[in-house]
């Protein structure tokens, strides 16, 4: 189906499905607005629960307030709750009379908070008033308690820990933090078992206390040794300091030169010789491995020292140190500026982990006056189990050794008549909101179903459906022409353009005749200029492989002879010359000659010798002003090249000067039957001074061995 049909109709499909919603809208109007009473009803019912629930908290915690403190005050939560709860109960009831079920919870719930005041709560209240006043033991606790030691000490660790942890979130040393906070955990368990202990007089509420104990000591020896580790701030400005030398180092002695050489090679001024003789000096290596041993000791030291972030940005600068190698050593290899990528994106890496660590190290905290702050908080822990935790309990002991009325309170406790009540409360008040939040969800459900069907009625109803028509019909229409535009043809035709790129192919032709647009136009492009990368590639492939295969034929102890054969003849298969010579340069002349050394398919030239002179010929003439000519007009009688098939007048003739050290050691002269190219003209350009070399170093050996001779 297309892409336009497929709009219009999902266009359509959709204007149908809003006129059926604007025509059932109303029907659902009144249903919803039922269902929304219903709602508002049942949340009212639940909140109103809810109060209950907590107003029985209420009675709760004022009655054992009092069993503890045995004043007054503590009844006022108690007294409170209980004239609430008369009027509450009687509205909550009076919203639910349609639902017998939960009225029956209701009574059942009056039933248990009349028995649970009258069996439980009463008595030990009473109890509680009969308590003498002068008990000694618990005036002396009471009054311990009143001055206020061990909460005065508590405070002061809190503030030191506060402290601690303000530095050690300057630092990002979430270790630290970590300690610090368990310490404080520990405190507070010390408090919770000591205070649990207070209240019950029962020796198992001791048990957090004495674990705190355990847990404290040993996260203090833990701090002090993380402390310990925390590395000279002076040293680790100083590697950093190293570091960033290195670095600048590296880049002025190894990286950039390098690639500066590479560049050189391939313009033609250097050869790979000279590249493997800066590599083997080792210049960057050494650099790079003293970068590393800096490295080493930046990550030991925050290692020790438990921070995380400074072990991450050290990780992030050796990942810069390797991105910059790693990019420089692929474009030594290969020559693509696309390598050098990582190289640059190192650097940035490298310099912004570089300043983050300077600024990490900016807000390092003080190790001595953090170990003070340790210590002093040591001190203050031993002080307050030394001065109000243990004297307090001490006093509980004796205070559970004394025969008082109190005995009669924690046996009316211990037999759990009060929690029995409370707990079946509970159970009957959750019931009852379980209820009411299950019929909230059917509401719900009803009235968001409903919320799906239109509210109009009439001649808006109507209109309604007379707008959505037209508006539907105008969109659906300026959409489908957009898409269109924007898309530029089928998807399906795209998709599969798509899939040949993918795969590799590329041989695909675009209708020129029909105008495109949007994203076809885009794939387009795309295409073309992937064309131009691949034809891009191919010559650059091509060429590179044509100077290695000369490189290798130049190799080894060869002499001139041989030397320019071989460079002639792979130049020619090279390039598909079909005709070929090489001259040299006559050192023995009186005057500049150049000889013919060396030909390929050469058989005849027409009233021309093989010697010439300086600007005599084509040969001389290039020889004089040490510069490339070609020639793509050969008159017919100038030179011929024959083969099985007969003789032929070459269309073009490319002759190269060969030069050395400003001095023109040679000449190369290659002809095509056909017309040259500019890859070919481009390869012969690059090899030229390489040759020249070679041919040059062939003369020294031959120079050499002749002496070597006449010796």
């Amino acid at each position: 189906m297309k892409l336009r049909t497929q709009l219009l109709s999902g266009f359509l499909l959709v204007i149908l499905f809003m006129v059926g919603l604007a025509g059932i809208s109303y029907r659902a109007f009144i249903s919803y607005s039922e269902s929304s009473k219903m709602i508002s009803h049942t949340y009212e019912v639940i909140g109103q629960a809810h109060l209950i629930e907590k107003l029985l908290s209420d009675m709760e915690t004022g009655q054992r307030g009092f069993l503890l403190a045995g004043q007054e005050t503590f009844l006022q939560p108690y007294t409170n709750a209980v004239n609430i709860y008369k009027s509450t109960y009687s509205g909550l009831r009076g919203l639910v009379s349609d639902n017998p079920v939960q009225i029956k919870r209701l009574e059942v719930i009056a039933e248990l908070v009349q028995d649970w005041q009258t069996d439980a709560a009463d008595p030990e209240i009473s109890e509680k008033r009969k308590v003498s006043k002068g008990v000694i033991n618990a005036r002396k606790l009471q009054d311990i308690l009143t001055e206020g030691l061990g909460k005065s000490i508590l405070d002061e660790m809190r503030l030191v820990m506060d402290s601690m942890i303000e530095r050690y979130e300057q630092d990002n040393n979430l270790f630290g933090e970590l300690l610090t906070e368990r310490i404080a955990k520990a405190m507070v368990d010390l408090e919770t078992g000591q205070r649990g202990f207070l209240i019950t007089g029962k020796d198992v509420f001791l048990e957090p206390y004495y674990f705190g104990r355990t847990q404290l000591a040993m996260h203090f020896k833990a701090i002090r040794e993380m402390v310990g580790n925390v590395p000279n701030p002076e040293r680790i400005t100083g590697d950093l300091d190293e570091l960033d030398r290195l670095s600048k180092e590296w880049l002025s002695v190894a990286g950039d030169p390098e690639i500066e050489v590479r560049r050189q090679i391939d313009a033609g001024n250097k050869s790979f010789d000279d590249l493997q003789t800066m590599l083997i000096q080792g210049k960057g290596k050494i650099t790079l491995d003293r970068m590393r041993e800096v490295i080493d000791r930046l990550e030991v030291a925050f290692n020790n020292s438990k921070n995380q972030k400074a072990r991450n940005l050290v990780t992030q600068l050796a990942k810069g140190i390797v991105d910059q190698e790693t990019g420089q050593r692929g474009f030594m290899l290969t020559g693509e500026d696309d390598f050098l990528t990582p190289f640059r994106g190192g650097q940035v890496l490298f310099q912004s982990s570089m300043d983050a660590l300077l600024r990490l190290r900016g807000n390092v905290y003080d190790s001595k006056t953090m170990a003070s702050d340790i210590e002093q908080l040591e001190q203050l822990s031993r002080s307050w189990d030394k001065d109000a935790a243990v004297p307090e309990i001490a006093i509980r002991r004796q205070m559970n050794l004394s025969t008082t009325s109190n005995e009669k309170i924690v046996t009316l406790i211990r037999e759990g008549i009060g929690k029995k009540f409370m707990d079946k409360l509970r159970a009957q008040l959750k019931a009852f909101i379980e209820e009411e939040e299950g019929l909230l969800l059917e509401r719900e459900a009803k009235a968001q179903a409903l919320t799906k069907v239109g509210v109009s009625k009439g001649p808006l109803l109507a209109g309604t459906m007379i707008g959505i028509v037209i508006i539907g019909i105008m969109t659906m229409l300026f959409i489908t022409h957009r898409v269109e535009r924007l898309v530029g043809g089928e998807p399906t035709e795209i998709a599969l353009i798509a899939e040949r790129v993918a795969s590799g192919d590329l041989n695909i032709e675009f209708d020129s005749e029909e105008s495109t647009s949007g994203i076809l136009l885009s794939v387009q492009r795309m295409v073309e200029s992937l064309k131009i990368n691949q034809q891009k590639a191919e010559t650059l492939e091509w060429l590179n492989s044509g100077i290695n295969r000369l490189d290798e034929k130049m190799r080894g102890q060869l002499n001139v002879s041989e030397m320019t054969q071989n460079v002639l003849t792979e130049l020619a298969t090279t390039l598909n010359a079909h005709l070929g010579t090489f001259y040299l340069v006559d050192s023995d002349a009186r005057e500049s000659t150049l000889t013919l050394q060396s030909s390929y398919a050469y058989t005849q030239r027409k009233n021309l010798s093989n010697r010439y002179q300086f600007g005599e010929g084509l040969v001389g003439q290039v020889a004089l002003e040490k510069e490339p000519i070609i020639i793509r007009n050969v008159p017919a009688d100038y030179l011929l090249v024959s083969s099985g098939l007969g003789e032929s007048v070459p269309k073009s003739i490319l002759v190269t000067p060969l030069v050395y050290e400003g001095e023109v050691t040679g000449v190369i002269e290659l002809a095509w039957l056909g017309q040259t190219n500019e890859e070919q003209l481009t390869l012969m350009e690059r090899v030229a001074p390489s040759i020249a070399i070679n041919i040059e170093a062939a003369k020294s050996r031959e120079s050499l061995a002749k002496a070597a001779k006449a010796i």
